[in-house]
């Protein structure tokens, strides 16, 4: 029997190849913006969770009072990672980080490069993987450790384990130490930017600070609390840190501090003065193509159901005799749904063709975004074509199939039926492809008008 379905699906688009060629392309481009979407999507889903202690990771921050509302900050007081590390034994892992942009020399080539100097906890608490070398060489004040850009950057082919670097601080002292571990590039959708590690020591050498002294602020500070249990306890502590923090800045106090997970740190890190991270995907730059992508799949889905019905006129003949023969209601029912699938299927293989193109040509858009349409990068990923082949299949062949295969045999035979437009819901499909489709090309216009407005809008200054 599926044999036999299958066959007749065959016959059927052969012989309606300009309604199953307009089906297959109009819908596969729009599952291949659904590709993209999904793909984008989770390059914001995945932010950070490259870390393999991401669920135990919190960052701390502070609130301060700003005229009648509460403002975010993301320094914190230098010596309180320390303390919340002595205070709390639920705290397994205390980092600050400290950043300065210095110039770094190489032989006699000079750079300008962002440098990070964090406590020896940094290498425990995230996730780096080394190229070479070994990540306890951050114990030890005199080395550093520098990503594979870096190393290409300083040291081109050459071997940078061994090798020599300075730092120059602001008053222009030297200071030198040695490549002692090269770690791989983080990933794009990672809070951090780091090209130079250097021990939280060699910060405080350089500019003079004592990580002591409440009055002197640490850039970021992680910690790591394994036991989910003990953080709301954490959190309650902090209050205590607060009237030694208003005592020491009396210009600038606060009003509580904050445990932020990270899961919640870089959709945070937009409204956190002070921030020193790199945000997640804006809320709009997410949703805008989810919203796209559904524009798109609604469009193509309700033509594919209006000329679906268009086609079925041809086939009146063939439902009325096999009605007459036997032939069951659910049975064509499940004819016309396998001809929907087949053609759904095809569209989607040519979405999947389409995507390998788009995907990566919309990454490029933005400079914090590399996409590539991968098989292996997100297991999800075969479940979402999966689903979105049945969902598809569903909300544009659905209508159509039970259409179709309610006409009566006999007013067939009799040439009393002809076939209209399909009925009230058809109507109302048609309405809504426009509507839809009208709404769409206005927006496009609106956003591409205010783009030009955006670039060439004087702004009252020169722009280069």
């Amino acid at each position: 029997m599926f044999r036999n379905y299958i066959l007749v699906t065959l016959r059927n688009l052969y012989k309606n190849k300009v309604y199953a060629l307009i089906n297959i392309l109009g819908l596969g481009l729009s599952l291949a913006i659904c590709i993209v979407a999904y793909f984008n999507h989770m390059f914001g889903y995945d932010f950070d969770r490259y870390n393999e202690n991401f669920d135990e990771i919190y960052r701390v921050t502070y609130n301060r009072q700003m005229q009648e509302r509460e403002q975010e900050f993301g320094i914190v007081p230098a010596p309180l990672g320390p303390e919340i590390k002595k205070d709390f034994p639920a705290v397994t892992k205390a980092a600050r980080v400290m950043r300065s942009y210095s110039p770094v020399k190489v032989g006699i080539d000079n750079f300008n490069r962002q440098v990070s100097y964090v406590d020896p906890d940094f290498l425990d608490i995230f996730t780096f993987h080394l190229v070479s070398g070994n990540k306890q060489a951050l114990l030890d004040p005199n080395n550093v450790l520098i990503s594979e850009e870096m190393a290409t950057a300083l040291y081109g082919k050459d071997e940078p384990i061994g090798q020599a670097i300075t730092i120059y601080n602001d008053d222009n002292q030297e200071f030198t130490y040695t490549v002692a571990a090269v770690f791989k590039d983080l990933p794009q959708n990672s809070s951090f930017r780091i090209d130079i590690l250097s021990h939280m020591e060699n910060f405080l050498t350089m500019w003079k600070i004592s990580d002591v002294n409440w009055q002197q602020f640490a850039r970021i500070l992680f910690l790591q609390i394994p036991d989910p249990d003990a953080v709301s306890l954490v959190k309650e502590g902090l209050d205590k840190y607060v009237p030694a923090q208003n005592k020491a800045n009396e210009s600038f106090t606060i009003k509580s501090f904050n445990l932020i997970p990270l899961e919640e740190v870089n959709k945070r890190s937009r409204e956190t003065w002070n921030n020193s991270l790199f945000p997640g995907l804006h809320p709009a730059a997410i949703l805008a193509p989810l919203l796209m992508a559904l524009t798109m799949l609604l469009i193509a889905s309700f033509n594919f159901a209006n000329t679906a019905i268009a086609s079925a006129g041809k086939r009146l003949m063939e439902i009325g005799i096999r009605k007459m023969v036997g032939g069951e209601r659910k049975q064509l029912l499940i004819q016309f749904l396998i001809e929907n699938y087949i053609v759904c299927f095809l569209a989607l293989l040519v979405g999947i063709a389409g995507a390998t193109i788009l995907v990566p040509a919309y990454g490029s858009m933005w400079e914090y975004m590399t996409l590539t349409l991968s098989f292996s990068q997100y297991p999800s990923f075969w479940l979402f074509l999966i689903l979105l082949l049945l969902i598809t299949g569903f909300v544009a062949g659905a209508y159509p199939a039970l259409y179709i295969s309610s006409f009566r045999p006999l007013k067939i035979l009799q040439s009393r039926t002809r076939l209209g437009k399909g009925g009230p819901l058809a109507k109302v499909l048609l309405g809504f492809q426009f509507t839809i489709s009208v709404l769409s090309i206005v927006s496009g216009v609106i956003f591409s008008m205010n783009a030009i407005y955006q670039e060439t809008v004087d702004l009252g200054y020169a722009r280069k």
